[in-house]
Formats: C-alpha cells, sequence, structure tokens
C-alpha cells in the first residue's frame, strides 16, 4: 500500500515537532516546522548550480519535478523550500525519493543541456581538481536513508557513474541511489546504561554473522538489525557489557546474494555510501523509513539488557572509491565527489588525483571544517553509546591537500572536537593509518581509548613463537597491568587499552592456535581472500586439538584478567573458525558467519569464557581506575600489586627483564580495590614445559581457593568453578604445565559463600531467587528462574508483551531438564516426610519449603557441584527455619490476615508465598553460621588428615590429584 505523501508525513509528524531542535540551519532534507514544506539543504563551496530532482519511485525513469537551489553566499548553503501541494501535484503521492545534479568550473551551466548531454563540458577534471557532471545524480551526504545501492541485481554495472570518455554523457538517474525524506524518528532508544567504561566488556560482532546461521533466530529476520536484537538477551547470559558492530552505514553489499564468488563483494562495510543512512540490507523492513525504525529498536533491545552499542566507523574514505586504473578523468561520481571534490576530499600535489593514507581511496579532508561539522553531525544523529574509529590517526589530520599532519594537540581537529562535543560517548581508536599517518599507538589525546596490537602481538608471540622473538616477564607485566608504557606518560588511564588477541581483522582465537600461517586462497565459500597480514604470529600446536583448546584458554584467561578493557571477537567464545582465513572482507557466506553449532561441541569453553567474565565483573580489583604503583598505599601489607617468580618470591628488575624467565605471576591486593577477596593470584606459565610454583605465604589467616586452571585436566568442569564453590588448596605447592594459567583467590570459605550471596543482592534478586542463584546447577538453571521470577511480576502488573516473552524464554530445553530432577527431588522429599514421625508444625512447613531447597541441592550433589556436607548443613539449616517461621506465621500471621479481611485464594497465596521467603532467606542465614561453626571445628583436623580437610570431599592439593 503506497500511503500519500501528506499522510506519510501527518502520521508521524507530531513526534517530528517535538523533536525538532532549535537549529534552523540543519543540512538535508526535512519538514519545516509548519508541517506544510519540505526544506532541502546541501552545502558546495565551489558549485555554480545545483538542481533538485524529485521521484515518486527510486527506478523511475524521470524526474517528476526539478527544483534549482538558491546559494547563501556567507555560507555556502544551498537550498530550497518545496511546499508538500506542489509535491502532491506534481505526482508524489508516497515517499519522497530526491537527488542533486551539479556544475561547476569544469561543466558549466548551459540552458541547452539536458540529461545524457555534453552541452557545457569542459573537462573531467580540472586543475583545482572539481569533478561535476550534471548527467550523474547524487546522494545528499546528509540523507537520513539511500533507497538502494549503486549496484543492484536489475543494473550490475557501475560505469554509469563514471566520469571519462565513452560514460561522462551517461545519464545515472534512472538507477542511481537516491536520498529518501524521513521525518525525524523517535529517539526512544531505551535508559542508556551509565556502566564506567572501565567495566566493560566488548564483543566485536558484525550485524549479518551474528544470526545469519542461527537456528534459534526466526529465518526471515536472520542477518538483520531485528535478528541481533533477538541475541541481546543471550549476550547479557554470556555477560558482555557492550556490543561493538562492524560499519552498518549503507554501502555496497545488495548484489552479495548474487554473488557466487569473492571477487567484488564486500562484507566488513567499508566504503560508505552515505554516513546517516543504516544499511537496507540489514533491514527485514525495507520500507521508506523501516531501517532506521529496526536499527533504533535493536539499540533499545541491547540497552534493556544494559549492553551498550558501539559502532566502527570509518571516516577515512568513502565508497566513491579511487581513480580507475590510474586515469584521473575516470572516477564515480555518487555523492561527495561531484558536489565539491576538493572539500571532500584530500587532493595531491597534481589535485586530479587523491591523497592517500588508507590504502583503498583518497582521504577524507578531515582538516576541513565542512567535512568535521558533517562528521560532529554523523556522531550526534546515531542514536550509540561510542564509536570505534578506523584508521584513527587520519581524525588527527591538519592538513588538507598535498599531504598529511598529525597533531593529537589541536583543540579543532575532529579527535579532540569529538570528545569535546559528545561528553557521553565512547571513542576508541584504530591507532594505524598508512604512509604518513603511521603508527600511532599511545599518542591519542585525552578521552580517547586505543586497540593495543602491542597487547595482542606481544601476547600472541609469547603463547606461539617461543625461542623466535623474545618476550620477557616484563614486557608481559607492562601488557596485563593496562600498558602504563604506553598510556600512563600522558595523563590517561589503564582503560585508554583495549586488550584484544583477534578482531574482525586477522584470525579467530582458535584459528590463531589451529594455524601455521594464512589460508586465504581456498575456494568459495571460504575464499579466496587477497590481501591479509603475514606475520601472525600464530602456530598450530603440532595439530594437537587438546594443546590448541588449552592455550585458546589461557589467552582468553589473560585477556579477560588484565587491566583494560577486553574485547573478545564474536564467536571466540565458542571457537568459532574462518578455516586460516585471516583477511574475510569479502567473505558474505554461511563460512564466515558465526556457526551455533559450536555452542554444543566448544560447551565447555563458552562456559569456561563465561566465568571468566562473571569472575572479572565481581572482582572490583581486576578493573582499577588508576596505575598499579607496586607499593603498599594503606599499610595493610600487600603492594596493590606484586611480581612473583615461580620459587615464590618477588620478582626484581633481572628477572623481569631476562628473556629466558617464562614463568609470571602477579598478586593484586584485593583491600585496596574493595574487593571481596583479600587478594587475587594469577600464575601464567608461558614456558613449554612443566613448572613447579610456591604460592606465596598468605596473610590474616586466609588460605588459598581455586578459581580456574587451564590445564586440560579440569577440561570437564569448564575449568572454572562458580562462584561459592571455589577448592582450598591445603597445599602452597602447585604443577603447571606448559602454556597454561592458574587464578587463585586468597580468602576464607565463608566469606566466598557470602561474596556470592552479596553479588546476586546486587543485581536485586529476591530471597528466593539468591538461593536459586546460590545452588542452581547452572547459569541457564538461574536464568530460567529469573525469567519465571519475570514472568510473575508480568501477571502481577498485566504486561502482556513481558509474559509472552517468559512464555517463550521458558522453552530452553536446560530449564526443563532441571525442572524434571527438581520435581522427582521434590516428590521424593514430599514422599518421605509424609510418613516420618514428626511434629506436626514441622511437617507443615517442610512438605513448603524443604522440597525447594532439598530438591536444588540434590540436582547439584547429583551433577556434582556440591558436597555431601552442603547438602546435610543445607538440609538441617532449613528444617529449622521452616519449624521457627511455620510456628511463627500460625500463631501470629494468619489471625492478622482473618482480622484484616484477607481470605481466599489470593490470601492463602499470600501467606504461603511470605512464609516460603521468610523461611528460605532465615534458613541462608542459618546454613551461613553452620558453615563457619564447621570450618572452625575442622581446622584442628588439617594438621593430621590434610587430604580430608571437609567431609564428602577429597582435599586438593593445587595438582593435578
Amino acid at each position: 500500500m503506497r500511503i500519500p505523501v501528506c499522510a506519510f508525513l501527518v502520521l508521524v509528524w507530531p513526534v517530528f515537532a517535538l523533536s525538532q531542535t532549535a537549529e534552523s540551519e540543519r543540512l538535508g532534507a526535512a519538514v519545516d516546522a509548519s508541517g506544510q514544506n519540505v526544506e532541502f539543504r546541501i552545502t558546495s563551496t565551489s558549485a555554480e548550480r545545483i538542481e533538485l530532482d524529485l521521484f515518486d519511485d527510486p527506478f523511475a525513469p524521470a524526474e517528476k519535478l526539478k527544483v534549482t537551489l538558491s546559494r547563501d553566499p556567507a555560507t555556502n548553503v544551498w537550498s530550497a523550500r518545496v511546499p508538500v501541494s506542489q509535491l502532491q501535484a506534481a505526482g508524489i503521492q508516497g515517499p519522497i525519493y530526491y537527488g542533486y545534479r551539479a556544475w561547476g568550473p569544469n561543466w558549466k551551466y548551459d540552458p541547452t543541456w539536458k540529461p545524457g548531454s555534453t552541452a557545457g563540458f569542459v573537462a573531467d577534471v580540472d586543475g583545482q581538481g572539481n569533478r561535476f557532471n550534471p548527467n550523474k545524480l547524487l546522494v545528499d551526504p546528509y540523507a537520513r536513508e539511500v533507497s538502494h545501492n549503486p549496484l543492484t541485481p536489475r543494473h550490475p554495472d557501475m560505469s554509469i557513474y563514471a566520469s571519462g570518455d565513452g560514460t561522462r554523457q551517461l545519464d545515472s538517474a534512472p538507477v542511481a541511489p537516491k536520498g529518501i525524506v524521513l521525518p525525524e524518528t523517535p529517539t526512544d532508544v531505551g535508559p542508556r546504561p551509565t556502566r564506567a567504561f572501565k567495566d566493560d566488556v566488548i564483543y566485536e560482532a558484525h550485524v549479518r554473522g551474528l544470526t545469519m546461521n542461527d537456528p534459534s533466530i526466526p529465518p526471515e529476520v536472520r542477518g538483520t538489525f531485528k535478528g541481533a536484537a533477538l541475541k541481546a538477551a543471550e549476550l547479557r547470559k554470556l555477560g558482555v557489557t557492550a556490543i561493538e558492530f562492524l560499519p552498518v552505514f549503507e554501502f555496497q553489499n545488495q548484489t552479495n546474494d548474487q554473488m557466487k564468488s569473492a571477487e567484488t563483494m564486500n562484507y566488513w562495510g567499508y566504503g560508505s555510501l552515505s554516513f546517516f543512512a543504516p544499511s537496507r540490507r540489514y533491514s527485514s523492513d525495507k520500507s521508506a523509513g523501516g531501517p532506521t525504525r529496526e536499527f533504533r529498536e535493536m539499540v533499545k533491545a541491547f540497552h534493556e539488557q544494559g549492553i551498550k552499542v558501539y559502532l566502527d566507523v570509518a571516516f577515512s574514505f568513502t565508497g566513491e572509491g579511487n581513480i580507475w586504473k590510474g586515469d584521473p578523468s575516470r572516477a564515480l561520481l555518487l555523492s561527495w565527489r561531484g558536489l565539491d571534490n576538493r572539500t571532500f576530499y584530500s587532493l595531491s600535489h597534481d589535485p586530479r588525483f587523491y591523497y592517500d593514507t588508507n590504502g583503498v581511496g583518497g582521504n577524507l579532508n578531515t582538516a576541513n571544517e565542512v567535512v568535521r561539522r558533517q562528521l560532529l553531525d554523523v556522531m550526534k544523529y546515531w542514536p550509540v553509546d561510542g564509536y570505534r574509529a578506523d584508521l584513527a590517526p587520519n581524525w588527527g589530520n591538519v592538513w588538507e591537500h598535498a599531504g598529511f599532519v598529525y597533531n593529537k594537540m589541536d583543540p579543532n581537529n575532529l579527535l579532540n572536537r569529538a570528545v569535546r562535543e559528545l561528553p557521553d560517548r565512547v571513542f576508541i581508536a584504530e591507532p594505524w593509518g598508512v604512509g604518513a599517518a603511521g603508527y600511532r599507538l599511545g599518542e591519542f589525546p585525552s578521552g580517547w581509548a586505543e586497540w593495543n596490537g602491542r597487547f595482542r602481538d606481544s601476547i600472541r608471540a609469547d603463547l606461539n613463537q617461543l625461542g623466535m622473538e623474545a618476550i620477557t616477564a616484563g614486557e608481559i607485566a607492562a601488557r596485563v597491568s593496562g600498558s602504563p608504557d604506553l598510556f600512563q606518560w600522558n595523563g590517561r588511564k589503564p582503560w585508554a587499552s583495549i586488550n584484544y588477541l583477534a578482531s574482525h581483522d586477522g584470525f579467530t582465537m582458535r584459528d590463531l592456535f589451529g594455524y601455521l600461517g594464512k589460508v586465504n586462497q581456498q575456494a568459495w565459500p571460504r575464499g579466496p581472500s587477497d590481501g591479509g597480514d603475514d606475520n601472525n604470529r600464530s602456530w598450530d600446536h603440532h595439530g594437537d586439538p587438546a594443546r590448541q583448546r588449552q592455550v585458546a584458554r589461557t589467552a582468553m584467561a589473560l585477556t579477560l584478567l588484565s587491566a583494560g578493557v577486553p574485547m573478545i571477537l564474536a564467536g571466540d567464545e565458542m571457537l568459532r573458525t574462518q578455516y586460516g582465513n585471516n583477511n574475510t572482507y569479502n567473505l558474505d557466506t554461511e563460512a564466515n558467519w558465526l556457526n551455533y553449532e559450536n555452542t554444543a561441541t566448544n560447551k565447555n569453553f563458552l562456559e569456561f569464557t563465561r566465568g571468566l567474565i562473571e569472575f572479572r565483573r565481581a572482582h572490583p580489583a581486576l578493573r582499577p581506575d588508576n596505575w598499579f604503583r607496586g607499593i603498599d598505599t594503606d599499610g595493610t601489607g600487600l603492594k596493590d600489586i606484586t611480581w612473583y617468580t615461580n620459587w615464590g618470591r618477588e620478582a626484581d628488575g633481572g628477572y623481569m627483564s631476562n628473556p629466558i624467565n617464562n614463568f609470571l605471576a602477579w598478586r593484586v591486593d584485593g583491600k585496596k580495590f574493595g574487593d571481596s577477596a583479600r587478594s587475587i593470584y594469577v600464575a601464567y606459565n608461558g614456558w613449554q614445559d612443566r613448572v613447579d610454583v610456591t604460592l606465596p605465604d598468605n596473610v590474616d589467616g586466609k588460605r588459598w581457593f581455586r578459581v580456574a586452571d587451564t590445564d586440560g585436566w579440569m577440561e570437564g568442569q569448564s575449568n572454572i568453578r562458580p562462584r561459592g564453590r571455589e577448592e582450598r588448596l591445603t597445599d602452597h605447592h602447585y604443577s603447571m604445565p606448559g602454556r597454561s594459567l592458574l587464578i587463585l583467590v586468597e580468602s576464607t570459605e565463608p566469606e566466598l559463600k557470602a561474596a556470592a550471596t552479596r553479588t546476586l543482592d546486587s543485581r536485586g534478586g529476591s530471597s528466593v531467587g539468591r538461593f536459586v542463584k546460590r545452588e542452581a546447577v547452572g547459569a541457564a538453571e538461574f536464568a530460567a528462574a529469573f525469567v519465571v521470577k519475570e514472568g510473575f511480576k508480568a501477571i502481577e502488573t498485566r504486561d502482556w508483551r513481558k509474559m509472552r516473552e517468559a512464555a517463550l524464554q521458558l522453552k530452553e530445553p536446560s530449564f526443563w531438564a532441571s525442572l524434571a530432577g527438581f520435581t522427582a527431588a521434590s516428590k521424593a522429599m514430599d514422599f518421605a516426610l509424609a510418613r516420618l514421625p514428626m511434629p506436626a508444625a514441622v511437617r507443615g512447613v517442610s512438605r513448603a519449603a524443604l522440597p525447594l531447597a532439598a530438591g536444588m541441592t540434590a540436582i547439584n550433589a547429583m551433577a556434582g557441584r556440591v558436597s555431601a556436607k552442603d547438602v546435610l548443613l543445607g538440609t538441617g539449616a532449613f528444617m529449622v527455619s521452616g519449624f521457627v517461621v511455620n510456628g511463627a506465621a500460625d500463631a501470629l500471621v494468619r489471625p492478622m490476615l482473618y482480622a484484616m479481611g484477607v481470605s481466599g485464594g489470593w490470601g492463602l497465596s499470600l501467606y504461603a508465598v511470605g512464609k516460603l521467603s521468610v523461611s528460605l532467606y532465615l534458613g541462608e542465614k542459618l546454613e551461613g553460621w553452620l558453615h563457619r561453626l564447621w570450618s572452625a571445628a575442622e581446622r584442628p583436623m588439617e594438621g593430621v588428615i590434610p587430604k580430608l580437610g571437609r567431609l564428602g570431599a577429597v582435599g586438593t592439593t593445587g595438582s593435578r590429584e
């Protein structure tokens, strides 16, 4: 159905009118304050004439209306006001499609000109770099949406957009992309997460690749913004706090589905055709305005899960590309180039050519004020939380033409203005460029974080290039402590370091440890891909899958335990492969999309990653806001960070600088950071052979508890213990195989259990929720319990949408498996309670409260997650609490309810739920007290029977045994 233009505008006009800013000089196309006119505004310094062509269909053979723009000589802004009534009279009854034709010094306006003629032609490009050609319909650089790509299945020939002999006279209007006039859309994208950037865990993903292979996503929305939105809850369960999408702006990808080769395909999305328009191919709603709405709905979905959204933006070049085969007369004219070439692009000494420090086309002229203003407007427009700047040194360029000068101190460059004008956004730099742009890691101004290539290369080399590249313990220490040598000297914080080992541009984590080198020249659909780094510091570890998984676990742990902000490549949490291809920019194929079969085949690695992220979240000592100083700043007896040798002694300068020392451990004082652990100890054996480690002495009567070990012996337990279930070591000696990592916390058992409970308290869980969290078999079961709680809340508030969501999520097999076990255990307990001799009051509350407690602990006991002691103490505590609460409730609460007139089904339900909740809460507190009492009685036995430190569990010695 085609909505008339007046209705199209009126339907959304109230929203637009409320959101309209006071800035009357906004560029682009917009409805004016009266709602009766559409304003078109565009900038060009060198143009001599600009015409606006208006269409009712993006592939119409000719325009419906032509309007000449007028120029303001003071601002070089060209504008026109077109009444809605005029649009209707011209036959434009639905969405408004538009484009521009421009004349200038190299192509003079001639009244006899008509589309397809050369009247007025002087040169394709003149000595000033002008490239005007009125035969090429141009996209508005401020267009909020673009109708389609330059190449489409119906028109797969790019030459119609080119200048030069044989093509300059071709009229591109019938097939060219057009801007779409959109009313301003609502900016409601949910509550923006306010979490400090230092606490983020970034997940780098591709909108299409995220869901194209996901069977849990409806087929019709896979590969779209809507499909990505459906992954938000799952990513929250993984623990990531920010998703960083590869470019989502409109780019040439509409023909990808028709191509069955990698020759001209664009998958990553670099080479934007418009910085304001979302890619129409990434939207399931392809109507006018559909991609914009769907993108914002996606952002809202992530925000509702507490996840920030960052966008990868390439502001160094555009999709117009370079000149053709060295011939300066031949180039594509799609938008910026045909409107004002020398304003928008950096030109060479010979202005017919371009200055290039990005490797794929002429530099966008980021030293020019018009360009800076446009790019700042772009970043203010998108309702996201931050940006990752591709080839970011170009943002600091202050030289317009015939050269490149990087000056991070210039207050007017794009780097500093972005931070100053958008203080609520995060800015992340890719700190390298081509040629004069250079590699500028550590050289960005305050307010910027940077992809830390030094972290990536040093950790890769240490894990894969032993004997080929010397990496000292001191180098590893610098990387895991936030790289102070790179960022501290200029007053920046540890969060300036984005720590990563894999990104879209290179190997996946799995391939990094599974291939000797890149394998890019494979047959479709795994290749071929040209380019790609030849020095990946990769190694296949003799083709041993178990070793490959172990070193991948160690690598993931180093990334997530280091000071700074960790970044994970999407799919690395489940060991995704790209089959050795390290430059998959041109592969929009099933071989390059995430493969969710890995969630089953690599389940242990997935749980290990999830556990590591939770461990990082739970320990602020791993996320310092300021630099470690290596001293005891508060007299607690420990330095804020201490470096150790494997002999348990503090490492001195000689040890740290000697390349033969491949072991390094560090201990962070938790007390100085408000951490629940007295200290955190991480040991890393970068050597190829096993190393015996002496652990540091404990302080304040604490003990070492094992959280994680990347060694293969623990793989069946996902190499990590859940909070409150850390294993106490009874020996200060530990054996570590080559390329492994160990995580210990210094604490006591009651403190660890209390910390696990407090973690849930901080998330707002009820007493029932706290109990289920602490005793549940795993994250999936807790997620299901949370869904149940949210479902009941939805019923109370009559929120039908949330009820439906809860019902859909309860289809999880893991939840139903847990429920089946719980039901069986509850029925067995209920059967026993009905026949055991006991007071009626105890039997009454036990049949209500005890089945829940005993059922969950029984499930855990069957899964090997808790000891016999836990079951014994937990059952006793809940029986006692049930007896106390049941008696008090019957004596006090029930008479009060009747006196207040509360009766019937709701009254009895309220009474039962209240009694159950209090029973669980009191039982939990009592169980904690019993555990402390048990531990106190247990300590004298440790010297006599060290192997039986706890009833029902074998004491851990710190080794595989």
